[in-house]
């Protein structure tokens, strides 16, 4: 935890090891919701201009990050600032969340905006099937029919 003190964790949420919060703004968390090992939520930010940034004298800004209850964020997933997660979420491992506002929302891989999917799918998918295809239309040849 970068500060300590802008971080507000509901009833019952289960933080599991390695966890890395930088709450350099208001982080919450919901009541109930799981986090993996290795998830990061990092509220601070700097400014992309070297010259403003000025190595660690430069100064740091960021948005609040707000995570529902009853939420499930995998391991290695990554919130960055200003992203609100709805009540209900899934977050797959390995994510890097930039902007979901939604909830029962299930969102897998990197540079996640969000999809919403039936709970079977969100069951298959977390269940880690080596090939699940979400596309519409046939499927391409060479797609597994499994």
């Amino acid at each position: 935890m970068d500060y300590g003190y802008n971080v507000k964790v509901g009833e019952g949420a289960f933080i599991n090891f390695d966890c890395v919060i930088i709450d350099t703004c208001l982080v919450t968390i919901g009541a109930r919701t799981l986090f993996g090992p290795k998830v990061s939520l990092y509220s601070g930010t700097h400014p992309l201009d070297p010259a403003v940034r000025n190595g660690t004298q430069g100064p740091e800004s960021g948005k609040e990050i707000h995570i529902g209850e009853d939420c499930w964020l995998a391991g290695n997933v990554t919130v960055l600032p200003g992203v609100t997660i709805g009540k209900g979420a899934v977050i797959g491992a390995g994510s890097v969340v930039t902007k979901v506002r939604s909830r029962l929302l299930t969102i897998l891989g990197i540079l996640c905006e969000g999809q919403k999917w039936s709970l079977l799918i969100r069951m298959v998918a977390m269940l880690g099937c080596s090939r699940v295809s979400f596309g519409r239309g046939k499927p391409s040849e060479g797609d597994s029919q499994d």
